[in-house]
């Protein structure tokens, strides 16, 4: 009996692992992927995600730190860790997002809509260069 829970707990352990497993590549959009997903009760919404460089051909991992301009007004500084990864709390609202790296073109997210507890994964890749990239949010039904 213990052995079979064991085995159990290691087959779920390792498909666990499996599907977590991160992808390396990024698709060509500057926007890589943005997924609405929900928890519980807070006031607040978050955006994760993560945030790389691309110089030609290379990627570089880990943005650093980078900032993000909300509704064209409030800006705040947002660090990254060495994989790139990132997370920012939002009030909730609806929201225009621009993601702004020195010497990168900004990357701008129209119609965001943050409601309580939501985590929206965004994955954004900044490319050298001065022209504006606009995205609209998809539509997401609470």
């Amino acid at each position: 009996m213990k052995f079979f829970r064991f085995l159990l707990i290691f087959l779920v352990s390792i498909s666990f692992l499996i599907s977590c497993e991160k992808k390396k590549d990024f698709e060509k959009s500057r926007v890589v992927r943005f997924h609405y997903g929900g928890y519980g009760d807070n006031v607040n919404g978050f955006i994760e995600g993560k945030a790389i460089k691309i110089v030609t051909l290379d990627k570089i991992i880990g943005a650093g730190k980078f900032e993000v301009e909300i509704n064209h007004s409030k800006r705040i500084i947002v660090k990254t860790d060495l994989d790139g990864n990132y997370l920012i709390k939002i009030p909730n609202g609806n929201y225009d997002l621009k993601y702004i790296l020195k010497g990168y073109q900004p990357i701008i997210i129209k119609n965001y809509k943050s409601f309580e507890d939501q985590f929206t994964r965004i994955d954004v890749n900044f490319e050298q260069g001065n022209e504006t990239q606009i995205f609209n949010a998809p539509k997401w039904e609470q």
